[in-house]
């Protein structure tokens, strides 16, 4: 069952369902998590959601899981390699 981005930010920050915490709220989670798996469930919801819901899970659907997580992690890879090249052409001018 494919949740809502508002019910996935929710879920994760452990706010209200449907109400969206602040980013400072975010932050505060993500930098007073008590482990490191807490820290990145907090950090970055958003950007998790896409990941799992655009890229793991149609790969694992294709793939084994551990297959899956691996591609989702060399396409997350990818991905962050490509706004830093970017930004680093765009600074040059």
């Amino acid at each position: 069952m494919k949740i809502t981005l508002n019910q996935h930010i929710s879920r994760r920050l452990g706010g209200i369902e449907g109400e969206i915490p602040l980013f400072s709220y975010m932050l505060k989670k993500s930098f007073t998590a008590s482990t490191f798996r807490k820290f990145w469930s907090y950090w970055n919801p958003i950007y998790g959601y896409i990941l799992r819901f655009y890229v793991y899970k149609p790969l694992k659907k294709l793939f084994s899981p551990i297959v899956a997580r691996t591609l989702t992690f060399i396409i997350n890879g990818i991905f962050h390699d490509l706004v830093v090249s970017i930004n680093r052409t765009e600074a040059k001018y």
